[in-house]
């Protein structure tokens, strides 16, 4: 086979297809006579040329009534309205459609509920209807999808069954018939478009057909600002609105009714020979035949790429096809949820919350049939590359043989050059407009490709600082000291200096900023982070924002100081360097005495590795971004001491958790003397530690200028992965057995499928780190045996099937790897499962605001829609003071819960608290749980702020102050 055009070689197809849209001499004579008649309004309804083609339109596929309607999608809406669809009312539609087809239930004051389609048709599954349907369901919104049907016989069954309606989408399926019934006509309405792109056009226009009167009248009155139908047997009073035809409209669409038994005639002769052909290749699938199918309607030719061994992603072979000079697409449609354009949510859509128990949470969806469709496995052709002759055919087949043919060659050049085919439809335009504006940019290392996302340019912000008082102090306001005058609530209010309303009341303060941006209009402070105790006396203002609050016990000056990130950053900074530096290691902080970081002790963490080796990632991209000696240095020492930990354990390629040295307290647990007596070193370790080496091992090898270092860090992670490998992909301890959690062979991930997904991410990430940093072909050997031979490529999708509980612990040890992998990857098959792997760990983790999680999800996910603005928020909410004291927010009324608590017992929101009034964590924890924290006596060292902030900054999704 010659050359592919997309790697410089000759197109298959150098001329255009058939043009599209047809029109004959006859319609053009009939617009004339339209404009000369100068009736070319749709009023009154139905005028003479759309009310005759919708009584032939209906005849022709077996219902008795149709209406003509400005556009396909008023035609979904206005169905929908005439169904008297009541106001959260769920309706069951497809997740793999157009987005017309939720947003009409949504605008008509319905709930949409997704459900999976059938792999061989793309058409609603009737199984997934019949498990979808609660008390709330009301209809089915079936969509004959391309070129199949819904099964309409086994959806009128489970309908009747539960007394529910149905009312298609056909915006496809024009001349279509299925068990004998024609399109639209298997159920209470079907309704069609007439948009250009379709089998029948007028450039824009809808219809609805039916063979029930009283939906046929309130339809009438729906599409033409409420009047009476013409016949008016039912008496409906309904609201309606101007969705009526334009007699020019209608005057093409009878011109498009007569060519559409000729040409529906060539589509099916020609995908006939495309189904032959196709069906005798390797690594494509044409869609299986449909029984029931009597009258075939192709507005799309779909067939499935299902590559077997390494191969390129489904968005490579598109563009492959494209640039033999075959229009087709892959991302046609997406699961609706994941669109773009979908944009539902309680604010906008209250139906989503009134009377439920629980909002309906669209992140939540998972359809893998039709994930699998949009990403990975559907290519469609449009119609009419099948109205023209057998040579035209015979070029796509020609151009599709010869890309099947070149798929070695073709997956091993970049995904990049799948470009805008990598983008869904929506996405596009903004996409080639960024790419253009960043064509010749070298200083973007986050974005690869145009995104859905726009950088957030960091700005100074107020931070919170507290500091207690007694009231006999000098310092104190002489006015604090008066007694107050309640409201008639008992609150105390105070209008501050910036013009915010502060309310003090037995339950800590609350100041309310109407002119702030919403997420900061309302901020709690209580706890021992902000107060003495909750009881709050009396309030005075001080001339910079702050507030002075008096309470039972004592005195709190709570300022509000305007600081940039990156002097936040410094602060954090200067508190590791104090209080969290133990031999290199950043270590936790116990204090004696009950928040006075004076008192300050270091003492040892079973996840010493794990922090130390995120702080040290954390300096070196600090290093990257504003190179300084103190970062480097840090960057260094931190390094050592992770490295020092696989050197001391006594076995090479076997890192301790932690190490103490001759004079400290040896903490309980499994530790071991060197033979020196010097240091003596925790084991036991877990993955969370070799997660964490890698993860620093990746970044530092990268970032840093040091060569002996870095080789150093290259010969500390080729032992580690030896003894890996060694030990049949497990950490063995001293004992001769794999440790509690360091275990990553098959075997025992069998047993284990709680963690089999998140391990088998992990040793992938392993390899594909050690392949990278010491140049050893045995370790991409060993990975493309343990990704494919062992599966494991598969196990990493499949989270959503193996996870039996929420983990928050187990999002860190899924992230860090994500990250790595998404940096050195180039295989499309690959990077296919990785994304879909991150996505099933994206499902929870978005409704977070977590920086660090939305920052590596974007590194593999680009072109994925998040909200940046919630990252940076976080970011700048984040306590200045880490002393874990208790918080208690349970008694709030602005707090959503959660029906059931979470693995440990604890109660948990569904509303997620900002983190300066919630209790301290690192990313590890759950944030949804409102309630908890310590006693005061210890201290977070920050390394989450400062990973997460210059990382943000390291790939440009911040924009430094």
């Amino acid at each position: 086979m010659s050359k592919l055009a997309i790697l410089g070689g000759e197109p298959i197809r150098k001329k255009p297809f058939a043009s599209w849209p047809l029109f004959r001499p006859s319609d053009v004579e009939r617009l004339v006579g339209v404009v000369e008649s100068r009736h070319w309004g749709g009023f009154p309804l139905p005028g003479k040329l759309a009310g005759e083609f919708a009584a032939r339109f209906a005849e022709l596929h077996g219902a008795a009534y149709g209406l003509c309607l400005a556009n396909g999608t008023i035609a979904l809406l206005a169905a929908v309205q005439a169904l008297g669809l009541k106001f959260g009312d769920e309706v069951i539609v497809p997740a793999y459609t157009w987005d017309g087809t939720a947003v009409a239930v949504l605008q008509a004051g319905g709930v949409p509920v997704f459900v999976d389609v059938d792999p061989d048709t793309y058409c609603l599954a009737a199984p997934a209807v019949r498990a979808a349907i609660t008390p709330r369901t009301r209809a089915i919104m079936p969509v004959h999808l391309a070129m199949r049907f819904a099964d309409m016989e086994a959806l009128r069954a489970i309908a009747r069954e539960h007394k529910l309606l149905i009312i298609e989408d056909c915006a496809h399926a024009h001349g279509g018939r299925f068990q004998e019934r024609g399109a639209g006509a298997g159920g209470d309405a079907g309704c069609f478009s007439f948009q250009e792109s379709k089998l029948m056009t007028a450039g824009e226009g809808g219809i609805v057909i039916t063979s029930r009167l009283d939906y046929f009248e309130a339809l009438q009155s729906i599409v033409n600002c409420g009047r009476p139908s013409l016949t008016d047997q039912y008496r409906q009073k309904v609201l309606g609105s101007n969705y009526r035809m334009t007699e020019l409209q209608a005057a093409l669409l009878l011109g498009q009714l007569e060519m559409l038994p000729e040409l529906c005639r060539k589509r099916t002769q020609h995908a006939a020979l495309l189904n032959q052909k196709l069906g005798q290749l390797p690594h494509v699938r044409p869609l299986p035949p449909q029984p029931g199918l009597t009258r075939e309607t192709i507005y799309h030719y779909v067939f499935q790429y299902r590559p077997t061994g390494p191969a390129p992603g489904r968005d490579l072979f598109v563009a492959a096809l494209e640039a033999e000079g075959i229009p087709c697409d892959g991302r046609f449609y997406e699961p609706v949820y994941q669109s773009e354009l979908f944009h539902a949510t309680p604010e906008n859509s209250p139906q989503l919350v009134v009377g439920r128990d629980q909002p309906m949470d669209y992140s939540q969806c998972h359809c893998p049939v039709s994930e699998r469709a949009a990403y990975e496995e559907s290519v469609w052709l449009p119609q009419f590359l099948l109205i023209g002759d057998e040579a035209d055919v015979r070029d796509v087949i020609g151009a599709i043989e010869k890309v099947v043919a070149n798929l070695k060659e073709l997956a091993g050049t970049d995904p990049k050059l799948a470009g805008l085919k990598a983008y869904s439809r929506p996405l596009r335009a903004r996409a080639k407009q960024r790419e253009s504006s960043v064509k010749d940019s070298e200083h973007l290392p986050a974005v690869s490709s145009p995104a859905a996302w726009t950088p957030v340019k960091l700005t100074p912000y107020p931070q919170k600082f507290r500091t207690f008082y007694n009231l006999s102090d000098p310092n104190v306001p002489a006015q604090l000291r008066a007694k107050a005058s309640p409201l008639p609530n008992g609150e105390i209010a105070l209008r501050a200096s910036d013009g915010a309303l502060w309310l003090g009341s037995a339950q800590g303060l609350l100041r309310l900023d109407l002119s702030a941006p919403e997420r900061d209009r309302r901020q709690y402070f209580a706890g021992r982070r902000y107060l003495p105790d909750d009881q709050v006396e009396q309030l005075v203002a001080d001339n910079h924002a702050g507030v002075w609050v008096r309470t039972r016990t004592g005195v709190s000056h709570i300022e509000l100081r305007a600081m940039t990130l990156a002097q936040k950053a410094d602060f954090y900074e200067r508190r590791i360097r104090d209080r969290h530096d133990r031999y290199g290691l950043v270590a936790d902080s116990h204090l004696t005495v009950a928040g006075d970081i004076s008192s300050n002790r270091l003492c040892d963490n079973d996840n010493d590795g794990l922090w130390t080796a995120m702080y040290a990632a954390t300096e070196c991209f600090r290093y990257a971004v504003a190179p300084s000696p103190e970062a480097l240095a840090n960057a260094r020492k931190s390094i050592e001491a992770v490295l020092f930990l696989e050197e001391v354990a006594g076995r090479r390629g076997f890192p301790a958790r932690s190490f103490v040295r001759k004079g400290d307290p040896v903490p309980g647990g499994e530790w071991h003397w060197t033979a020196d007596g010097q240091v003596c070193w925790k084991a036991d370790t877990s993955s969370d530690e070799v997660v964490g080496h890698f993860f620093m091992f990746s970044i530092a090898y990268d970032l840093l200028p040091d060569p002996d270092l870095k080789r150093r860090i290259a010969q500390t992670a080729r032992r580690m992965m030896d003894h890996i490998l060694d030990n049949g992909y497990n950490l063995i301890d001293l004992d001769g057995q794999p440790t509690t959690w360091g275990w990553w062979s098959p075997d025992k991930l069998r047993t284990e499928p709680q963690e089999r997904a998140l391990n088998s991410l992990q040793l992938l990430s392993f390899l594909k780190i050690a392949a990278h940093i010491t140049d050893e072909a045995r370790y991409e050997t060993e990975y493309e045996k343990v990704a494919w031979k062992l599966q494991y490529a598969d196990w990493i999708t499949r989270l959503d099937e193996f996870r039996q509980e929420l983990d928050y612990s187990d999002e860190e040890l899924a992230m860090l790897p994500f990250y790595c992998v998404f940096q050195y990857e180039k295989d499309p098959r690959l990077l296919q499962a990785y994304r879909r792997a991150l996505e099933a760990w994206w499902k929870n983790i978005q409704r977070e605001a977590n920086p660090l999680w939305t920052f590596i999800y974007l590194r593999g996910r680009p072109e994925a829609k998040v909200d940046l603005p919630a990252a940076a928020w976080t970011l700048y909410r984040m306590p200045m003071d880490l002393i874990k004291w208790n918080v208690r927010n349970s008694h709030r009324s602005d707090i959503v819960f959660a029906p059931t608590p979470d693995r440990f017992g604890l109660r948990e929101a569904i509303t997620l608290l900002p983190p300066d009034e919630r209790r301290v964590m690192k990313w590890n924890d759950n944030p949804f749980v409102v309630d908890g924290g310590g006693d005061g006596h210890g201290e977070d060292d920050g390394t989450a702020f400062l990973l997460a902030y210059w990382m943000g900054r390291y790939h440009q999704f911040l924009l430094g102050e």
